[in-house]
């Protein structure tokens, strides 16, 4: 499958951002994920990549994102909660709309799950847990609030 400059540049960004300044792509191996829940194109990149005297590998998701996705992963991601991390193709420039789409590419936290052997009480806690941790860092957070935090650390 061949790879779009746009998301192989957005792939290096990510990985140098959250894995390491140094690394550099080694391969990349693209396979498509069923439609998203909105009916966005899911795509899994198994990527191999070296950083000094090391080669290793990750595997990343790309898609088509909402601008406010992108804004509320960013966010939420910079406030510690259970969230991937994710980068996106847009820059603080771009005067995108909050509905309009861009490139986003985001830690891919399922690969490696067994669907078959889950204990749902225990993820249903670890669920609850995270979701709670979300909701007192935000409770009573008007937009403006949050709007002007982000500004302030530069999030976006």
């Amino acid at each position: 499958m061949e790879m779009n400059h746009e998301l192989q540049n957005l792939l290096q960004r990510t990985i140098k951002e959250y894995i390491h300044p140094a690394a550099e792509i080694l391969d990349i191996k693209t396979t498509p994920i069923h439609l998203g829940t909105q009916a966005v194109h899911l795509m899994r990149h198994h990527v191999q990549f070296k950083v000094p005297d090391q080669i290793s590998s990750i595997s990343l998701v790309s898609k088509q994102a909402a601008r406010i996705e992108q804004r509320v992963l960013t966010w939420l991601y910079s406030q510690k909660a259970n969230v991937p991390f994710s980068l996106s193709s847009w820059s603080v420039s771009d005067h995108l709309e909050a509905e309009e789409r861009s490139l986003l590419c985001i830690e891919d936290v399922d690969y490696q799950t067994d669907y078959t052997n889950l204990d749902i009480g225990l993820l249903q806690k670890r669920e609850i847990k995270a979701l709670s941790h979300i909701h007192i860092l935000n409770f009573g957070q008007k937009k403006s609030t949050i709007l002007a935090a982000r500004d302030r650390h530069s999030l976006y």
